[in-house]
């Protein structure tokens, strides 16, 4: 849940800046896989189901190359 709010704080005051909503979406993919080791989840589907909206974002705002792919 924490991952989740620091995401939609970051989100929503980027304002459409891209470099924001990256780096949001990035950390965001971060923490979630940070729970997901020190909780020991092995049911993929859970994980794959929660991390898919970072991944989305990702998608979404083409952060897949240069200065967006970052943290």
């Amino acid at each position: 849940m924490a991952c989740q709010m620091s995401y939609d704080g970051a989100v929503g005051i980027a304002e459409g800046d891209k470099k924001i909503i990256c780096s949001a979406a990035k950390s965001f993919l971060v923490c979630l896989n940070q729970v997901v080791t020190d909780c020991n989840m092995t049911d993929h589907s859970v994980v794959n189901q929660t991390v898919a909206p970072g991944k989305q974002a990702l998608s979404d705002n083409r952060c897949g190359s240069g200065m967006y792919t970052k943290p």
